[in-house]
């Protein structure tokens, strides 16, 4: 804006004109459009901008023969009075806007920090207390995106219906998409305890939504972002990753505010937690965000760019001397999305509950009773405890999803009191290390890796619409993890593969366990007379483990389709007279090395307890369909409940598929092959 002193006087007869400019070119002593110099003291005239332009510039002054020039222009129009400044705004304008020394004082005291109106970052809320009023309604009417033409501004004047602030002169909004809520108006209330299939539809409809948005011309800026759901333990200084509750959600506007993003993550790993926690009520409000960090991230003022910084470089690589900022969103960001630890330890105490319920139910009359007086007696004991046991798994409710983890066999809950004999063997073993046990101490390797596993376990619908689910690891978020195991101990053995038992830094299948078992292929070596193994390596391994984890998967949806033929059959005939086995298939995914090492490709494997010498269990053979006759009743069971699972398998799929080899521990089976008649 012009200064006012320069501005014409609106009662003269040329003060009503306006006309599109076509370049812009400020100065206070040249002519607006031809820049020609004139003397100091030379009266030059005032013509308006129109109003679709003067957000732009409110006008221009300029010479008599470029005053005539507009005048002579087609598009040049009279204003009405009606649109003309009055000199009650006018004379009040001048007597409030300070004078440009002054503005000139004000800034560089700001900037050593003693002056009356201190600097503020640009965004923030503005701090001039003529301001207030102005502000609260310029957010308001940005997040709500009033009606343009509710506005009209014009030489040094902004009229219209807005808030008043600065005495009587109202604040047009300037439209800013970052301030509009990003996430479709789908609900009216965010979901607090739905069901497993409401939370995925919205999830789905959500995930649709910011599809659309990402073509959307003015929405170029967008980042993926990789969400864990996490806590941290009473105690420990490191995180926990809750299970496999993770996302990675494609789309997020860069600009996005906390709450906003708090709502999106939230109802993007709401489906996975729903079915890990049983439906434990949960509010996003009771929820942090925090980065890799583990810094928690606070709101701005207004809401905005609670992740843009990661994404703006400025002077970086070939631009080290553009000080302008740089859109990067080649990495993505990685957040957790944190509870509190006594909300995660009520949600464990909760799962224990429902397990106790279910073991109760499913075990033979004669047992109910130790059971009753089990967890009547050790309710109070065992409560703080709960966080150490590792049957906090995805599968632990058998009506819904299902299986856990371990499935303790009827005489465990039997209350025992080791004897004497057993005290005294057990003082007497106190004695010093041996030297190969602090040896293999020191052998023990520890590999960073990527660890690519899907988020959940798809069903057998989802694998028949999609075959290649399983099969294209890289378009799973990776998860950074520590392997560590001995190289040197004695691995088991296979036709084609070897295990370890091995660690990770962080609980991959479960919310406490860290145990895996480490497998890799190999093939034998044709010049050798032993047959060596010769472990493959790179791509090769990576393609022989991504077949192994396809065939897990979808042994996995194949015993889902056992357990879902079972529910019909109760809902009709009845549950039977004795305990359904619970098994499935274990946990797994591909780790690849950070360091590039090609012979460190593993398959992590969820480990199958080994306490027991007779742990491991060969209930059929590929060979044969008739399963093998045991002394024991309940491995012999097991055997018959997985024979039968295979007629069912073959029903179900109408005669093309079913599992055969079943292998493994009481609950958890391992190494399926997965027999067609294709």
């Amino acid at each position: 804006m012009p200064p006012l002193t320069n501005s014409p006087n609106h009662a003269g007869s040329d003060t009503g004109i306006e006309a599109d400019f076509t370049t812009e070119q400020v100065a206070e002593v040249k002519c607006g459009r031809c820049s020609a110099v004139f003397p100091s003291g030379t009266k030059l005239k005032w013509i308006h901008s129109k109003p679709e332009a003067s957000f732009k510039q409110p006008g221009r002054l300029v010479c008599d023969d470029c005053y005539q020039y507009y005048l002579s222009k087609g598009s040049t129009r009279r204003r009405t009075v009606s649109a003309l400044p009055g000199p009650s705004t006018s004379s009040m304008l001048q007597t409030s806007l300070p004078s440009h020394t002054e503005v000139r004082h004000q800034v560089a005291a700001a900037q050593r920090t003693d002056g009356a109106y201190p600097m503020v970052p640009i965004g923030s809320q503005l701090q001039h207390r003529s301001f207030h009023s102005a502000a609260a309604a310029l957010q308001q009417a940005q997040r709500h995106g009033p009606s343009p033409s509710q506005y009209y501004a014009s030489g040094g004047q902004m009229s219209g219906s807005g808030c008043a602030a600065w005495g009587q002169v109202n604040v047009a909004p300037i439209p800013n998409p970052f301030m509009q809520r990003p996430f479709p108006p789908m609900r009216n209330q965010t979901l607090i305890n739905p069901g497993y299939q409401e939370a995925h539809q919205f999830y789905n409809e959500m995930r649709q939504y910011y599809a659309r948005q990402a073509y959307v011309p003015s929405n170029t800026e967008v980042v993926v972002v990789r969400a864990r759901m996490a806590t941290l333990l009473e105690g420990k200084k490191m995180p926990i990753q809750i299970s496999d509750i993770l996302e990675a959600i494609s789309n997020i506007p860069v600009h996005i505010g906390l709450s906003d993003l708090r709502w999106v993550v939230y109802h993007t790993l709401l489906p996975h937690y729903v079915k890990w926690s049983k439906g434990f009520p949960l509010n996003p409000e009771e929820c942090t965000i925090r980065d890799k960090l583990w810094v928690e991230l606070v709101p701005k003022e207004p809401d905005v760019d609670a992740i843009a910084a990661k994404f703006f470089i400025v002077g970086k690589g070939k631009n080290k001397n553009n000080l302008r900022p740089t859109f990067s969103p080649r990495n993505g960001i990685d957040l957790f999305f944190c509870i509190d630890h006594t909300k995660y330890q009520a949600i464990l105490n909760h799962l224990s509950d429902l397990e106790e319920v279910y073991y109760r139910e499913s075990q033979p009359s004669g047992h109910s009773r130790g059971i009753s007086s089990r967890s009547s007696s050790n309710k109070q004991r065992t409560k703080g405890k709960r966080k150490q046991r590792d049957e906090d798994d995805t599968n632990t409710n058998p009506k819904k999803f299902a299986l856990p983890q371990h499935m303790p066999e009827p005489n465990v809950f039997a209350i025992s009191k080791p004897s004497s004999e057993e005290v005294i063997r057990a003082l007497q073993s106190q004695l010093p290390i041996k030297n190969r046990n602090m040896r293999s101490l020191f052998e023990t390797v520890i590999i960073p890796v990527m660890f690519f596993k899907p988020p959940t376990s798809p069903s057998f619908t989802d694998l028949v619409k999609s075959p290649n689910l399983l099969r294209e690891l890289q378009n799973y978020p990776p998860i950074e993890v520590n392997v560590s195991y001995r190289p040197s101990s004695k691995p088991q053995e296979g036709a084609f593969k070897v295990a370890y038992l091995g660690h990770v830094s962080i609980p991959l299948f479960g919310a406490a366990a860290v145990d895996v078992c480490i497998k890799q292929t190999f093939v034998r070596s044709p010049e050798d007379a032993k047959k060596s193994k010769i472990i493959l390596q790179g791509q090769t391994q990576a393609k022989n483990l991504t077949m192994e984890l396809n065939c897990l998967g979808w042994a996995h949806a194949l015993m889902d389709l056992v357990y879902a033929f079972i529910r019909r059959k109760e809902a009709i005939l009845g549950k039977p007279d004795f305990a359904i086995p619970q098994m499935r298939f274990v946990q797994a995914g591909l780790a690849i090395p950070k360091d590039e090492n090609p012979a460190n490709v593993f398959l992590l494997e969820e480990a199958i307890d080994s306490g027991s010498p007779s742990w491991f269990t060969k209930y059929l053979n590929n060979s044969s369909a008739k399963p093998v006759k045991f002394k024991d009743s309940n491995k012999l069971l097991r055997a018959q409940f997985l024979s039968f699972s295979q007629h069912v398998q073959f029903v179900e799929t109408e005669g093309l598929a079913f599992i055969s080899d079943f292998q493994g521990g009481p609950t958890l089976l391992t190494d399926p092959q997965i027999i067609t008649n294709l």
